[in-house]
């Protein structure tokens, strides 16, 4: 019987580095702790954590104010804005092919978390609530701002949107995530693939010694016996 079978006891989040608290210098990720394998348990955490955040927001049953809404889910999901900011500027400077199998797991889960938050009925109505009927002149210039950009942000993602309108919806943001992803891949690869192969030594003329030799180095990297590889990379 399935039911008599004993829960999987959930991992110990406090150790994982991108969970805990960072003491290093001025906030800096510690890439010596970080392992690959530590980023899918850690977005699966912040998932969890976000949604319980936004959870408590629609279930709160006092009136909608711009502290208990607007305020309460601007400060959400900011262990997801942690992981999220190791994760992508890490795949997109240096990625391996464990980060790609990460980002192409994680793109439609985060996909649809981001739609269950901004196409939430509840919570826009409280949202909504709040832009329709808040004394803006007790409300700061910062306040105000994300107020209306709050707002704005719901209406632009289709919180309007209603019916079969809106899984259909959900389902072009899914796809649109997807296809974001492989097209970055893609990229990669055609930018890393990319090789201007040189015989000719009098095209080197006004190179330095050092470019011409780290050319040199990347012929013989991509099979070439003789010649200069000169690539798209930046640095080339």
């Amino acid at each position: 019987n399935s039911s008599d079978e004993p829960a999987t006891p959930e991992p110990d989040m406090s150790k994982n580095p991108l969970v805990m608290e960072w003491t290093t210098p001025f906030g800096v990720p510690p890439f010596d702790l970080i392992k690959n394998k530590d980023y899918k348990p850690a977005f699966e955490y912040a998932l969890k954590l976000e949604n319980e955040e936004v959870a408590a927001i629609v279930d709160n049953p006092d009136a909608p104010t711009f502290k208990n809404t607007v305020e309460a889910l601007e400060l959400s999901g900011s262990l997801l804005t942690k992981v999220s900011g190791v994760f992508f500027n890490l795949e997109s400077a240096n990625t391996n092919d464990s980060l790609k199998e990460t980002s192409a797991e994680m793109a439609p889960i985060l996909s649809e978390h981001n739609d269950n938050i901004n196409l939430n009925e509840k919570l826009f109505a409280r949202i909504k609530t709040v832009y329709n009927e808040a004394d803006r002149a007790t409300l700061s210039p910062e306040e105000n701002r994300l107020l209306d950009e709050t707002y704005k942000n719901f209406v632009r993602s289709g919180a309007d949107v209603q019916g079969e309108k809106k899984e259909r919806l959900k389902e072009i943001n899914s796809r649109l995530a997807v296809l974001s992803r492989t097209f970055g891949d893609n990229l990669l690869a055609e930018t890393n693939n990319f090789e201007l192969y040189v015989t000719d030594s009098t095209q080197l003329t006004g190179l330095s010694a050092g470019s011409i030799a780290i050319a040199k180095e990347e012929a013989v990297k991509r099979g070439h016996e003789t010649g200069w590889v000169f690539t798209a990379q930046r640095p080339i």
